[in-house]
């Protein structure tokens, strides 16, 4: 049918009439075709698919299963999660008479607000969509919202600013640290706009008892972005490859590899793992943090997972009797050797790009793995809680680099190294 469709030879026997009787059929399949697949997205989306395949974002999940671009993805994505709320504009989409991008406006149009709720927008917009091109609908929706901005919303800006606030207090306890504040809109917005990034659905698979309140989602998220800032290098005054991170003060025996087994993959398959309920973890000493909270013994060693580990031996409680070098961090040769051969995150259905990622150890550091190249892998923070948090496990082939990912429910997807397209020799 596709063949057909693009058969040159049929095409050249057509007269200019025929041909535009058949650029507008094809123009019609294509919106057809759009709104089809946006409702399979949608689809996939609530049966938990996008977050069983481990991809971080339903954009990143397009990128790597449909051959989108970025900005295609994200269209694809969001097209999605709205059109079901505007059954107009995907009818019109479904027939034709608009395009994506002239629906991709609308359903930014409708995200935005200022112009109203979702039936005022549509039914003001929709007129446009179908008279005019994408960029003549953007040109409107930009100066429908400059019109409702005026001089009221400079006002609501200059007030919300004076009413700015942002408090943390940690509890007396030392435990939760209590967050409250309020914020400008323009600040709300980047901040929820960061935090939806980070935000994922709990798969399908989730046990019942498992699966998170919207709330707990958005903490989680919070966690995300703020240690990807870290983990980056995007805070204030760092430099190199030392890069600000929380600080935790630890026994010895709460990291020793030898002292507690925690991971049931070690060699020896008569070791078995200890569970975070086994009763040898109430036997191990706390972390603190310089705030004077305390994190529990299995908090610290997913915390340790690829951090820096400084010696300090102690006489008793104060008396400091030497301090060791940083023995687990990769070196910066290292970190350019790894990020040069994954070229980006080699997570499960992830194209999220090197700046985003870690490495991580695949034998992990506390089972005597080596902070080595071959031991290493890149991978963005979402995936790399899928190896310690939710049961994913994944081995690299040294000799082609490819990295094999098993799912906790048996799936086996393989991810190599990104490149670049590269022109095919004549």
């Amino acid at each position: 049918m596709v063949r057909c469709l693009a058969d040159r030879d049929a095409l050249a026997r057509l007269d200019a009439d025929d041909v535009r009787q058949r650029l507008d059929g094809l123009r019609r399949l294509e919106g057809a075709t759009t709104a089809a697949i946006a409702a399979a997205v949608a689809a996939l989306e609530r049966a938990g698919g996008v977050a069983a395949d481990g991809a971080p974002s339903t954009a990143e999940w397009l990128k790597a299963n449909t051959g989108r671009s970025g900005r295609q993805a994200a269209q694809m994505a969001r097209l999605a999660r709205d059109l079901g709320d505007l059954p107009d504009t995907a009818a019109a989409l479904a027939d034709g008479r608009i395009g994506a991008d002239a629906a991709d406006v609308i359903v930014k149009a409708t995200r935005d607000g200022r112009l109203g709720t979702p039936d005022d927008v549509e039914a003001e917009l929709l007129p446009v969509a179908t008279a005019a091109p994408p960029e003549q609908l953007h040109r409107h929706v930009r100066a429908r919202q400059q019109e409702a901005d005026g001089a009221a919303m400079l006002r609501d800006e200059q007030r919300q600013r004076a009413r700015r606030r942002l408090s943390m207090v940690q509890r007396h306890d030392g435990g939760m640290w209590d967050v409250a504040g309020a914020l400008p809109n323009e600040v709300g917005a980047r901040l929820r706009t960061a935090l939806d990034a980070f935000d994922h659905a709990d798969g399908r698979a989730t046990p019942p008892d498992q699966r998170r309140r919207p709330d707990q989602r958005l903490a989680d998220a919070l966690d995300l972005l703020v240690t990807s800032v870290l983990d980056h290098g995007l805070a204030p005054g760092t430099g190199g490859i030392t890069r600000p991170h929380l600080s935790v003060l630890v026994d010895v025996a709460t990291i020793d590899a030898d002292l507690v087994r925690d991971d049931a993959s070690t060699p020896d398959a008569a070791d078995a793992a200890i569970t975070p309920d086994h009763p040898a973890w109430a036997e191990l000493p706390a972390g603190t943090t310089p705030w004077g909270g305390h994190l529990s013994p299995q908090a610290v060693r997913r915390v340790l997972c690829d951090a820096a580990v400084s010696r300090i031996v102690m006489a008793g409680d104060s008396q400091v009797l030497d301090v060791g070098r940083t023995t687990r961090t990769w070196s910066e040769p290292q970190r350019r050797a790894v990020n040069a051969r994954d070229r980006g995150c080699r997570g499960p259905n992830c194209t999220r790009p090197i700046a985003w990622t870690q490495v991580h150890h695949l034998q992990w550091w506390r089972h005597d793995g080596p902070t080595s190249v071959a031991n290493g892998l890149a991978l963005c923070h979402h995936c790399h809680h899928l190896v310690h948090d939710r049961g994913w496990t994944v081995t690299l082939a040294q000799a082609t680099a490819a990295a094999t990912w098993t799912s906790p429910a048996g799936a086996v997807t393989t991810t190599r190294p990104h490149r670049p397209t590269s022109r095919q020799r004549p």
